[in-house]
């Protein structure tokens, strides 16, 4: 399978061709630049790959949290790619990405992300199975109380920053969440994973 998988959620967005398990990737560096640099950066990367966009059979996104602009932009790229390719787009959230990356650290990983105040972004996954499985759903969380009474959990990120979102992993997860027969995400309703108002809207 040929995924097209991109995250734009943090500072460092990345952008990725998945062919057959080898990967292709170029980095975007300049949070600001993103919504220019998408077009460019996935012909680069379907080239490297000996793909053209034609060739992709499915596209994968980062939908969040993170960066208001940042998702947002990498959400409607990835959203008009698929639509207009007619592939199927699988939006997934960044921190089931860093739970993957981290399966092996335990069965159970916290990944959290700075937040709000004295509350971070956090879920819980399962990771002992084939896909991330959710047991605490993301959310602003208190830290002691998102991994209050688990056993054999590891945690992810901090308070102060996370880990940067691979969209490798992202291509890895869309290509197995489509192989085990999950449904794609429907490209006219897939919407970022935003879970409080932007600074603005709060003032």
């Amino acid at each position: 399978m040929i995924v097209l998988a991109l995250d734009t959620s943090g500072d460092v967005g990345s952008i990725v061709v998945r062919r057959e398990g080898v990967v292709h990737e170029e980095l975007l560096p300049e949070r600001r630049r993103h919504g220019t640099a998408l077009g460019p950066a996935s012909g680069r990367v379907l080239a490297a790959a000996g793909a053209r966009a034609a060739d992709v059979q499915a596209v994968a996104v980062g939908i969040g949290p993170g960066s208001y602009t940042g998702v947002r932009v990498g959400v409607t790229f990835a959203k008009m790619l698929a639509f207009t390719l007619g592939v199927p787009l699988v939006g997934l959230s960044g921190l089931m990405a860093l739970a993957y990356d981290a399966r092996e650290r335990g069965r159970r990983v916290a990944v959290i992300a700075p937040g709000h105040r004295t509350r971070v972004y956090g879920a819980v996954y399962r990771t002992d199975c084939a896909l991330p499985e959710v047991e605490r759903p993301i959310d602003l969380w208190d830290v002691d109380a998102l991994v209050s009474g688990l056993r054999d959990v590891a945690v992810v990120g901090s308070a102060d920053g996370a880990p940067r979102v691979d969209a490798a992993t992202l291509a890895c997860l869309a290509e197995a969440w489509l192989e085990d027969g999950r449904p794609a995400c429907d490209p006219r309703a897939l919407e970022p994973l935003y879970l409080q108002p932007s600074a603005p809207e709060r003032k």
